[in-house]
């Protein structure tokens, strides 16, 4: 099927029209046997169509996050842009060059040490051995391997290998970076390293493709994020409007086959590990009574009552406010409001003063601004409880679209989100 790589950098990136990959799935070995000499005329095999009919366009600075259940065809289409498969139907374009970071491992020889597997991987990418000299120390740096660049990466731990991938895909210059959720083995430094790498990235007008079950970071990274399901696009546009699709269509799967991940109360579903559950959350006003109608600018209070199954060292709440077209107008952290400048503190230093929680323990967090800033409009709030110390932020307990609330008062002619505080003063 046609697939051309162009180093040539243009608006559009990455190009698929019908696109779709087909595996064949064998009954037995003898079968395959029976095919490759007859020229696929004999032998029993079943069609398995990792994607199928898939139409996407890519712009060159956008930052796209793809979500689906597993088997969806996420990978699939990386490696597809990658080339490291190639499509069975369709056409692909893809203009400039691109680096992945896909399955562990991928693309390293496990004899060879790390320093090695660099300037491989380098001078595939076309660079010269100049280049390769100028960011090998670079590299080698930012994965923190230290010693271990000299060594084999068979002996290398898989979080080690991942440091190695991402540090090598992300510091040779590609125009398209294409991530799968392999980052979820590195440690929380290196995550934080990674983060800021892709800012930069981004902030390049590079593109970047990311593959990831964690919602939050594809709500924090992604300006745009796209749906698969059984290998074809279900929701391609605004982050939060596809995560709302993903997690709807997890809903109904889940209602038709009563599984017990998902727990529907009233209309609140929960998801997460379980050590948490979230009890109530409720909107008051200056009165301390339970609303859903605001004003622009009078006092504005959410409180979450959360009862702890498991003990939990340092939980804490995250709220999201959005707007009715899923719009993410700010995020609150509940570990923001005792402990200052989160920033300045570090993740260790929050920890230690964050209260621990016990089975059977029964707490609230509340949340109270002296004045709403939000304009008018209809509004609704998503509602985290994570362990801080986890390394990765699985949610113990959440609950999307948990609230919901309108706010008036605000003036017809300011448009935006907020009335923000401040006054002005004519100087000459």
């Amino acid at each position: 099927m046609p697939i051309s790589y162009n180093k040539t950098m243009t608006k559009v990136v990455v190009n698929t029209e019908s696109l779709g990959k087909r595996y064949r799935l064998y009954r037995k070995p003898i079968h395959r046997l029976a095919s490759w000499f007859s020229f696929g005329k004999w032998g029993k095999y079943e069609d398995i169509w990792a994607l199928q009919d898939l139409n996407l366009t890519i712009e060159l600075g956008e930052t796209v996050g793809v979500i689906g259940v597993n088997g969806a065809g996420k990978s699939t289409l990386l490696k597809l842009i990658s080339g490291t498969t190639f499509p069975t139907a369709g056409s692909l374009q893809v203009h400039g060059r691109s680096a992945a970071l896909l399955e562990l491992g991928a693309g390293f020889h496990p004899e060879f040490t790390g320093r090695e597997n660099i300037c491989l991987n380098a001078a595939l990418l076309g660079f010269s051995n100049d280049e390769i000299r100028d960011r090998e120390e670079e590299i080698i740096a930012f994965s923190g391997l230290g010693e271990f660049a000299d060594r084999p990466v068979k002996t290398y731990s898989s979080g080690m290998v991942v440091r190695l991938g991402f540090s090598v895909a992300s510091h040779l210059d590609p125009d398209i970076l294409l991530v799968d959720e392999v980052l979820a083995v590195g440690d929380e430094a290196f995550r934080v390293k990674c983060m800021e790498r892709f800012n930069v990235f981004r902030e390049a007008g590079k593109t970047l493709v990311f593959v990831s079950h964690d919602l939050r970071l594809v709500r924090l990274l992604c300006n745009r994020a796209i749906l698969l399901d059984g290998g074809r696009l279900i929701g391609d546009g605004e982050v939060e409007t596809v995560v709302q699709e993903y997690l709807e269509l997890i809903e109904s799967r889940q209602a038709k086959n009563g599984s017990r991940v998902a727990e529907t109360v009233g209309e609140r579903v929960h998801r997460g590990s379980g050590e948490i559950r979230i009890e109530d959350v409720a909107l008051t006003n200056e009165k301390d009574q339970v609303t859903d109608q605001f004003f622009t600018g009078a006092p504005f209070e959410v409180r979450i009552r959360y009862r702890a199954v498991q003990d939990v060292e340092a939980p804490v709440a995250v709220l999201h406010v959005l707007r009715k077209d899923g719009t993410l107008c700010l995020e609150l952290f509940s570990g923001d409001s005792a402990q200052g400048d989160t920033t300045r503190l570090g993740r260790e230093e929050i920890s230690k003063q964050l209260p621990s929680v016990s089975a059977g323990d029964t707490c609230e967090w509340v949340f109270r601004a002296p004045e709403l800033l939000l304009l008018g409009g209809e509004y609704y709030l998503n509602v985290y409880v994570y362990n801080f110390n986890q390394p990765m932020p699985i949610p113990l307990d959440e609950i999307i679209r948990a609230s919901r609330f309108s706010v008036s008062g605000g003036k017809a002619t300011y448009l935006g989100l907020f009335r923000h505080p401040g006054e002005w003063k004519r100087t000459l």
